[in-house]
């Protein structure tokens, strides 16, 4: 009773208050389903200045995390952010593909919304401070690769996919890594945000193929007049985490 009047009273202030637990709060959900399956090892792949690690840490993650991101600034603040934290590890600056090579990232004014792929105009209505504001040249890699060279030999991952319309490349990839793989948490778009990106009906067939079951879907941009959503997470995994419940604490990688 308490709390329903505490809730009312905030949300007439324009506040949400809710019970945080892994049922109503996503950052704790992905942290519960990481401990059931026993994952020691995530790939943060589109880390940006290191947001999603940072949160999967406060909120009770204990394995190892790498991150990579290939926009120049971004990774600065990365690599300061991630020298807190021992079990943290910054790839270098690169981005991941289908192919290796060399392409034009598309700086984004807002940064987070920077793509290998050119924006499309839905988005820089619905975010006008996302608009490009200029290109830098990358290296690409194929994360197979990437892995290889880090000398990573975990065989309990999880790949967190959030590049702006190319999770799809880089998916293609890394088929030997997808071995190792036992969840995917994914940005989903339903609609084109950029040009030539694999939409969500199209990837989530994909990566059931590769023997992943959607387990979570989780909403997150919306349009900010008309309120439909545009993208939101996929979390799949090769089997269901209670399937593999453990009370276990984390087990750490070892390479």
């Amino acid at each position: 009773m308490i709390f329903s009047i505490a809730r009312k009273f905030a949300r007439n202030l324009g506040v949400d208050a809710r019970r945080a637990n892994f049922l109503t709060v996503p950052e704790l959900r992905i942290v519960h389903f990481l401990k059931r399956l026993n994952v020691g090892l995530v790939l943060d792949v589109g880390a940006n200045m290191g947001q999603f690690a940072t949160a999967l840490f406060d909120d009770g993650y204990s394995g190892r995390i790498i991150s990579f991101e290939p926009l120049p600034d971004a990774h600065s603040r990365l690599v300061l952010a991630a020298r807190k934290r021992p079990e943290w590890t910054v790839a270098p600056r690169l981005a991941l593909g289908r192919a290796p090579g060399t392409a034009s990232l598309y700086i984004a004014g807002n940064s987070v919304s920077s793509s290998l792929l050119a924006m499309a105009d839905t988005h820089v209505v619905a975010v006008p401070e996302s608009r490009s504001v200029g290109t830098v040249e990358v290296e690409v890699h194929r994360l197979d690769d990437v892995l290889e060279a880090l000398g990573v030999t975990t065989e309990r991952i999880l790949l967190k996919l959030d590049t702006q319309g190319t999770e799809h490349d880089i998916l293609q990839g890394a088929p030997q890594t997808l071995e190792r793989v036992v969840g995917i948490k994914v940005e989903h778009s339903l609609v084109e945000l950029y040009h030539g990106q694999v939409l969500f009906e199209n990837l989530d067939v994909h990566i059931r193929r590769l023997g992943f079951q959607l387990w979570d879907l989780v909403p997150g941009f919306r349009h900010p007049q008309t309120g439909r959503l545009l993208q939101c997470d996929g979390i799949y995994f090769r089997s269901e985490p209670d399937s593999n419940a453990s009370a276990e604490p984390f087990k750490k990688d070892s390479r």
